[in-house]
């Protein structure tokens, strides 16, 4: 049986409260990913991939892996993997995408301070 990272939503959005994130946008800035992508997780949308996990492990230290996620079995219904399988893409066209604007000067994400969902507050 394969298994998967799932995210203990309640407590990350707690410790992302305690650390003074008040927005979705705050905390996937300091985290290095879109906005996007932390609702998405936040929702239970995407599954997290190694650049939000390690983000998060990131942005909200002293928080360690098992407080933050869980291991748990992966699902074997139909709509769960095409779901994963999504999550996969669009985690590595953000991954492409961060890559070819770190080298040019000027914003990288540009109209997400428009953005102002939050799952945060």
């Amino acid at each position: 049986m394969s298994h998967t990272v799932r995210l203990r939503t309640d407590v990350f959005t707690k410790a992302a409260r305690l650390a003074g994130f008040r927005s979705d946008y705050a905390l996937a800035k300091a985290m290095d990913v879109n906005r996007s992508t932390v609702a998405r997780v936040l929702s239970g949308e995407l599954q997290p991939g190694p650049a939000f996990i390690g983000g998060a492990l990131i942005a909200l230290a002293p928080m360690q892996f098992h407080d933050l996620f869980e291991v748990v079995p992966a699902s074997t219904s139909t709509d769960d993997s095409s779901t994963e399988r999504q999550g996969s893409a669009d985690q590595h066209a953000e991954h492409r995408t961060v890559h070819d604007l770190a080298g040019r000067p000027g914003p990288r994400r540009t109209g997400l301070a428009r953005d102002t969902g939050s799952h945060l507050a």
